[in-house]
This record gives C-alpha cells, structure tokens and sequence, in this order.
C-alpha cells in the first residue's frame, strides 16, 4: 500500500483495497482483554457455546414486560380493530425488548464468535477481530482498531455468565482463538 507523504495510507488506496478484498496493512495486536494477563495464549477448545437468560435473573421484571406486550396488543387490537395490528405492535415491542425476555445463545468456534437472540443474530470472524473489551458482565469483539460510535453496529457482544470459573473459561478461549 502507498503512504501519502505525511506517513499514512492514502484514502484511495484505502478504498480500493476495500473494494478488490485486500486487507491492506495489518494492525498490530492488541496487548490483551481488558484486566486480564496476555501472556501465553491458552489453547482454544473446539467449541465453546452458553446461554444467558436475563429474565430469569429478574422475574418481576420479566412479569411487568409480559404485562406491558399483553397491554400493548390489547391496546393495539382496540386501535386498529384488527388481528395483525395486534400483532405487529407485540412484535415490535418484543423485539425491542427481546436481549432481556429471550436467551441469548453465545458461542465461540475455531471460525470466529456467534450470537442468537430471537431472531437477531451475529457473527465476526477472527481474523476480523482488531479490538477485545470487556466491561462488567459483557465481552465485546470489534472489527474496528479504535473505539468509534460504531461500536454499536459492528463486532459482536457476548453476555458473559455471572460464574467466575465459567467467565475465566470463556475469555481464555478467546484469548486462545485470537492469540493475545
């Protein structure tokens, strides 16, 4: 790849790598997840799935936002006077909710992290993975070298369990997966 006279990768050349499928320069490795020690990379088991339920952890919470979808369809049957309003509000409400009332499957596999909820699902590669983070209760896998406001859009988030010796097990697959 050419640099500009300033040290960095020109735009174009940028752009065009993005579009005939080079990866360009590489990106120097990351020092390791957050709080943890990156040493020797421990070795990867072959697949490594959990799951999550949020609701489960709070179920009078879990009865309110069951009440509130019943409320929402009734409310939505009386507005709209017909079945698939109904419907359709319960549905958009469910799906904006549906990370705290459905589980969420988590796995790790030697091709990279995956993620199910409901219908919602995601993936990253590890050979796509620039940046590991992991905050109180979630590990997070970005495709982008730097915190940006995409983070929202892009990588994925993996719930991580509330068992210590569970979590430990996790994060040293992925520090095993991505060699940090």
């Amino acid at each position: 790849m050419r640099r500009a006279a300033h040290g960095h990768p020109n735009w174009l050349d940028i752009a065009l790598d993005s579009l005939s499928g080079t990866r360009g320069e590489e990106l120097p490795s990351p020092t390791g997840l957050a709080g943890l020690d990156p040493a020797a990379p421990a070795a990867a088991p072959a697949a490594l799935e959990w799951r999550i339920h949020l609701a489960s952890r709070q179920p009078g919470r879990a009865a309110a936002a069951v009440a509130i979808l019943a409320l929402a369809g009734a409310l939505g049957y009386a507005v709209f006077a017909h079945l698939p309003g109904a419907v359709m509000t319960v549905a958009v409400l469910l799906s904006a909710i549906s990370e705290f009332l459905l589980p969420i499957t988590c796995r790790l596999t030697p091709e990279g992290a995956a993620r199910r909820n409901g219908l919602g699902r995601s993936f990253i590669a590890w050979k796509d993975v620039r940046r590991c983070g992991v905050d109180a209760d979630v590990l997070r896998l970005s495709p982008l070298p730097a915190p940006s406001r995409l983070d929202a859009f892009r990588g994925v988030s993996l719930r991580l369990p509330t068992d210590s010796a569970e979590r430990e097990r996790i994060l040293a697959a992925v520090r095993g997966y991505c060699g940090w």
